[in-house]
């Protein structure tokens, strides 16, 4: 499993979707979140939650 994480400013996972599609194409399960929570208090732990979470439903719902 590959999680591609964006950078502050770039705006999402989205910037990885050339990336991200090829490394599908190659049998890999990838996801790339966006890391936006909407919370101005969220925490490095809230990121790192949301990541897991990504790859969780990356891999059980088959989307890999």
């Amino acid at each position: 499993s590959v999680a591609l994480i964006h950078g502050a400013g770039v705006g999402g996972g989205w910037y990885w979707h050339l990336v991200e599609a090829e490394l599908r194409s190659l049998g890999h399960t990838a996801v790339a979140p966006t890391l936006w929570t909407g919370d101005d208090t969220a925490t490095m732990s809230d990121y790192a939650d949301a990541v897991v979470d990504a790859l969780g439903t990356g891999i059980e719902t088959g989307t890999d």
